[in-house]
């Protein structure tokens, strides 16, 4: 993995190569892009991601100056630009919770549970050898279906059919 230098603290930042052209952070938080040298043997820290011949030697310069800091002390070891590993115990919680909710689904709609789809479905349905008649709401009460239409008790038996049209 290459090391480049930060453009803003001077301390050796190490990156990916698939981290070339994108932008970065570094030990302070600053953001700042890792572009290909121009004669193409490394990469360089830069703060434009638009850079020129100028930018590349302040980097170089600030490479060959190394951090500001006392010579005796001992040098700290890269920053790791690739970030935190993140942790996975958000996916396996997830994962636990999906699984006791289809799990409490499964009980109540098996036949053990309280919502036992086959007790609700027989109970919903009318069986088919009883046929359930309702008042119809066109025929009189006290009319004599057997007589034909006009035989209302108290009715002229003679009278026209007003259905019918006239001769």
């Amino acid at each position: 993995m290459p090391i480049v230098h930060s453009p803003h603290s001077g301390r050796p930042v190490q990156v990916r190569e698939q981290d070339a052209g994108r932008a970065v952070r570094d030990e302070t938080g600053r953001i700042f892009y890792v572009l290909p040298k121009a004669d193409g043997s490394g990469y360089y820290g830069s703060k434009t991601r638009n850079s020129g011949a100028a930018e590349e030697q302040h980097a170089a310069a600030i490479a060959a100056a190394g951090p500001d800091s006392e010579a005796d002390a001992p040098t700290p070891p890269p920053h790791d630009a690739a970030g935190r590993k993140r942790s996975t115990h958000r996916g396996k919680l997830l994962v636990w919770m999906l699984f006791i909710v289809l799990a409490v689904l499964v009980y109540l709609f098996s036949p053990y549970g309280p919502y036992n789809w086959k007790k609700l479905h027989r109970s919903a349905t009318v069986p088919s050898n009883k046929i359930i008649i309702g008042p119809s709401p066109r025929v009189e009460p006290g009319a004599d279906l057997r007589k034909g239409p006009g035989n209302v008790p108290g009715e002229d038996p003679g009278a026209r059919d007003p259905r019918t049209p006239d001769p």
